[in-house]
């Protein structure tokens, strides 16, 4: 049987530091209600992780329900290059949601013919060109 964080929550003493506050027991009030509906309607390979309900984040810190602020160890796959909120990527991504053109798959747009450039670009002259895919699933290739 695989670890699991117990959801019990435990009397903290309060932090307030630069990157991190915390006020409230951990988990804080409100997550055992959320984690049980999450229990009930998703499947078990997405729980397991540390008992906190994220509800934003910014740069590099994650705030729970209650805004109790913690350094994000745990998505530097997603955010270690830009960071949380990033102004520009919620920009760009507002520019494309009034576009309106949320997706075209494999169909010719502006927007990636731009970006296919950049990409190329930047990587110098190690790419003459680039493809890209919406997984890592479509990127892997039977031995």
């Amino acid at each position: 049987m695989a670890f699991k964080f117990s959801r019990e929550p435990q009397t903290v003493k309060p932090v307030s530091t630069e990157n991190r506050y915390i006020n409230t027991s951990i988990p804080c009030p409100g997550t055992l209600e959320i984690l049980e509906e999450l229990d009930n309607f998703e499947s078990r390979s997405m729980h397991g992780q540390i008992p906190i309900v994220w509800d934003s984040a910014e740069d590099f810190n994650i705030f729970d329900i209650k805004k109790n602020k913690f350094i994000d160890f745990t998505s530097a796959i997603f955010f270690s290059n830009v960071g949380h909120s990033n102004k520009r990527v919620i920009n760009s991504i507002n520019e494309m949601l009034q576009k309106p053109l949320l997706g075209c798959y494999a169909y010719a747009n502006e927007m990636r013919s731009k970006y296919i450039k950049k990409l190329v670009d930047f990587c110098g002259d190690s790419f003459e060109k680039a493809f890209l895919l919406s997984a890592g699933t479509e990127a892997t290739a039977p031995m």
